[in-house]
């Protein structure tokens, strides 16, 4: 492979590993042949205890353009940071390492991002299993841009995403709030400092880092093209985390003073709706888990009396949101209603 051809690299793209030996080649692979050739990839191995250490350091061997780091197992969140920590270049992104992008996603990118003077270029994914279909390929560029610059507005297309209710947030752009999904101006990023919290004490750090990124950064360019390949787990609906709930009341409470001190007028309903949305998603997990029915229940209770709920209910934004979503925050505590809340909704869906 090429060499780098100017001092400072277009993009850095930074990929964390951890246990993915099997699908680490892929997504490698994609980033090296890029369309555009002047980049610089850091990798990396979060302790992974399989062979993905030995892995990366040959592919460092193999391509001049790719550094290593190897540390000591701290989570993806710290591992994108350790990148960051050493990246130079102008644009930086983000690709998970069983996940790969289309070989000419970092050139689209740049391109929009320069010609529109902003500081984020989002775009959109495709699922696939883990036994699907990962051949390289373009991915035809339709041209179709919107550029959002003023706070809120900027940030509403990835923030509905997150929303149990949309019926106050509402976007006309498509788009997600992973860090994956988008680069970002490196620049824009130092000027504020910012780096990504630890997902092993709160839910979606990705939301913080982008709301951070959008309020204190210039404008967001979004694409509506499918440039990322996301490998999607058959087993994650069934997967349960017990701690999620505890996960997810630090992350609210961080978002609701974040919306509060940057003016966002609907801060306190946001931070309902996110609660909201991963009560749904864990007590689904719940549901279709393996667990005993008194292991259920006991699961269901725990996630459902927390105290922030009680905070939330005091300030009443439930209300405000469609007849499901309230009927589910009025009827949570129901175990029996809970269940019925939430079979009606896959099977509505």
């Amino acid at each position: 492979m090429p060499d780098r051809v100017s001092g400072v690299p277009v993009v850095s793209v930074i990929i964390p590993v951890y246990k993915v030996e099997d699908y680490l080649p892929v997504c490698v692979e994609s980033v090296r042949r890029q369309t555009l050739k002047d980049i610089e990839i850091i990798i990396v191995d979060d302790g992974s205890p399989d062979g993905c250490p030995a892995l990366c350091d040959e592919y460092a061997r193999e391509d001049s353009r790719i550094r290593v780091i190897h540390k000591a197992n701290a989570g993806l969140g710290f591992a994108r940071n350790s990148g960051l920590d050493i990246a130079r270049g102008k644009w930086v992104s983000f690709v998970d390492s069983d996940d790969y992008i289309a070989i000419n996603t970092l050139e689209a990118c740049v391109a929009v991002g320069e010609s529109n003077d902003v500081d984020q270029v989002r775009f959109l994914y495709e699922t696939f299993g883990y036994d699907g279909e990962t051949r390289l390929r373009e991915v035809e560029v339709t041209g179709n841009v919107t550029v959002l610059r003023e706070f809120p507005e900027k940030a509403y297309p990835f923030l509905v995403g997150m929303i149990h209710d949309n019926g106050v947030i509402k976007s006309y752009v498509k788009s997600t709030a992973s860090a994956c999904m988008a680069i970002y101006r490196r620049e824009a990023i130092e000027k504020i400092g910012l780096r990504f919290l630890s997902e092993r004490e709160m839910v979606s750090e990705d939301y913080v880092f982008n709301v951070d990124f959008a309020a204190l950064s210039g404008g967001i360019a979004y694409m509506q093209e499918r440039f990322y390949f996301y490998r999607q787990n058959p087993e994650s609906l069934s997967r349960f985390r017990a701690d999620r709930m505890n996960r997810t009341v630090p992350f609210c409470r961080k978002m609701q003073e974040r919306f509060r001190n940057l003016g966002y007028p609907e801060a306190d309903y946001m931070a309902t709706s996110m609660m909201l949305s991963n009560l749904r998603t864990h007590l689904r997990h719940i549901f279709k888990s393996d667990m005993t029915l008194a292991e259920k229940r006991r699961s269901h209770g725990s996630a459902v009396n927390m105290q922030y709920f009680d905070e939330l209910a005091r300030q009443g934004e439930y209300k405000r949101m469609s007849m499901f979503p309230r009927i589910a925050f009025m009827c949570r505590r129901s175990y029996f209603l809970s269940y019925l809340l939430s079979t009606a909704r896959d099977f509505l869906k």
